[in-house]
């Protein structure tokens, strides 16, 4: 062995990378939470104030006509809104659990290595991805819930008039959504590489 090949020995210590990994996994995990609470509340938020707002306004003073489709748009803004919160919640679903499917690897190289550190670790099995009971899953629930009601309402302000006052073009509109959520926030949670092996 040559003295370079020692110093590239020395300098490749295995137990600080794996750590780095587990560092860098952990952060990501912590991140990706944080930017979802973040959008989580800038949407509710904003969509508690124009409620208020809505609520407040004096319809006296604007054409009839002009304020539902004003309304029309701003139901139809939140809804789209709540379909990019969905897929994010998916994105930091699969994120989280990619980050411990890391971690858990790294555990079981040093579980092989040092047995007696099994009693040391309080899980040795990953979560559902998909578990319905998660708090991701529950937030995803809420929102979708949220987003079908604006839609609704979108489609009712739309077409409204002294006429026409039924709720079943809305409902029916409120319902899809829904239905479409769900199927984003599914679709968000598939694992990628099991994807494309399973098209090969």
């Amino acid at each position: 062995m040559t003295k370079d090949d020692g110093n590239n020995q020395d300098s490749l210590k295995p137990n600080e990378i794996l750590i780095a990994e587990f560092e860098y996994s952990s952060n990501v995990t912590l991140q990706s939470n944080e930017e979802f609470s973040r959008v989580t509340n800038l949407y509710l938020v904003a969509l508690g104030s124009v409620v208020v707002g809505i609520l407040g306004l004096n319809t006296d003073n604007f054409n009839i006509d002009y304020l539902n489709r004003g309304l029309s748009l701003i139901a139809g803004f939140f809804s789209l809104f709540s379909l990019l919160i969905i897929a994010q919640l998916a994105r930091v679903r699969f994120t989280w659990f990619d980050s411990i499917e890391a971690m858990k690897k790294i555990k079981e190289y040093y579980l092989e290595e040092h047995p007696e550190l099994n009693q040391a670790f309080h899980w040795n099995d990953l979560p559902k991805k998909s578990r319905l009971g998660n708090s991701s899953s529950l937030w995803a629930i809420f929102i979708s819930i949220i987003g079908s009601v604006t839609a609704m309402f979108s489609v009712f302000f739309a077409s409204i008039s002294d006429e026409n006052r039924e709720f079943l073009p809305g409902i029916i509109a409120g319902v899809i959504f829904l239905i479409v959520q769900i199927i984003v926030y599914i679709i968000g949670l598939r694992d990628k590489k099991s994807t494309v092996e399973n098209s090969r």
